[in-house]
């Protein structure tokens, strides 16, 4: 990463320098911008986010479709257009569960390395669940305290147990995100009593037979991902409150009435409920139905959002290597210069 004679942000006539973290994941691209300081304190400035369908259909064919692969290429190029036309240098970029486990994923990281001069990584899923563990964990505040991480992707599902120091004890990554379980068991529209139960017991066996099923779980959630995020976003439009999505709190009873609610919601009627994504709604029954079982699995008592998860760990990440200091969220506002 080069980090000389790139964008910076100016406060009080101090010059900072900033960098962007992308997350290629299976339903969209994102890009978290911050601008920090050589103490590691950091000020967000933008989060972006482009959806690409990318891992559509991959759970049956093995492969990203040509339409899912154009969709990234323009959504990168828009994105790098952005961060050229801003001269930011420090930038980084992972892929997850889709490049992952796609047969033409090595193909395609390629192509994007070639296009946009970039080094494109591929992480495994014990690595994505550490990225937003300490993600969640910084952006939080929750260094010292006990949670349980969930990250409802699209294309997987990554947990996470802290210690009691607050260090991350056990992380696990399974690939039964929102897109491929809507690929195999949203059959109907609305979504079947059948195939609900279907995919709950598809559930728990992928639970079960991981080293987490004997795990006590503490009550603090934390939850990441896309699935969470639309859940939270509907419950704050349903009560009126105006507020960040990032560290809302909900008890974990109304998640799971609201979410069983919409996992039986037509197509149709979910996208006239406010809060809802338009390009989300193909998979908000399976992932809102993921996150029924999962809450109810782990027994949790409440779940706080975390609403940018790998990309923040993955800036934290950067930061830290930069600056040698802990990172931290800088209160305040900074103007671009």
């Amino acid at each position: 990463m080069n980090t000389h004679g790139g964008k910076s942000v100016q406060c009080r006539d101090t010059v900072f320098p900033v960098a962007t973290a992308i997350d290629v994941g299976t339903h969209s691209v994102r890009a978290l911008l911050a601008s920090f300081q050589e103490d590691g304190q950091y000020h967000l400035l933008d989060d972006l986010r482009i959806p690409t369908g990318l891992g559509l259909g991959l759970k049956f064919s093995g492969r990203i479709s040509p339409q899912g692969r154009e969709n990234l290429m323009d959504a990168l190029l828009l994105l790098f257009r952005l961060i050229q036309s801003a001269n930011i240098k420090m930038i980084s970029l992972v892929a997850t569960s889709a490049l992952r486990t796609a047969a033409n994923g090595p193909e395609i990281l390629q192509e994007i390395g070639d296009r946009f001069a970039i080094s494109a990584i591929v992480v495994n899923g014990e690595e994505e669940a550490r990225l937003i563990f300490k993600g969640a964990r910084c952006s939080l505040g929750l260094s010292g305290q006990v949670f349980t991480l969930i990250d409802i992707g699209a294309g997987s599902v990554e947990l996470g147990m802290s210690s009691v120091g607050g260090e991350p004890d056990r992380m696990l990554s399974m690939e039964v995100g929102a897109q491929y379980l809507a690929d195999l068991f949203q059959r109907t529209d609305p979504l079947a009593p059948s195939d609900w139960f279907r995919m709950a017991d598809y559930v728990r066996d992928s639970l079960a037979a991981t080293p987490l099923a004997r795990c006590r779980y503490p009550g603090l959630g934390v939850g990441a991902g896309g699935t969470f995020a639309t859940l939270a976003n509907v419950h704050l439009k349903a009560s009126g409150i105006r507020r960040p999505l990032h560290g809302y709190s909900v008890r974990a009873e109304e998640l799971e009435t609201l979410a069983l609610r919409l996992a039986f919601t037509s197509q149709a009627e979910l996208r006239k409920v406010p809060g809802i994504s338009l390009d989300r709604v193909r998979i908000v029954p399976a992932g809102t139905g993921l996150a029924f079982h999962l809450i109810r699995y782990l027994g949790l008592s409440s779940v706080t959002i975390c609403d940018r998860g790998l990309r923040e760990g993955l800036l934290v990440e950067m930061i830290e290597k930069e600056t040698g200091r802990l990172p931290r969220p800088r209160q305040g506002v900074m103007s671009p210069s």
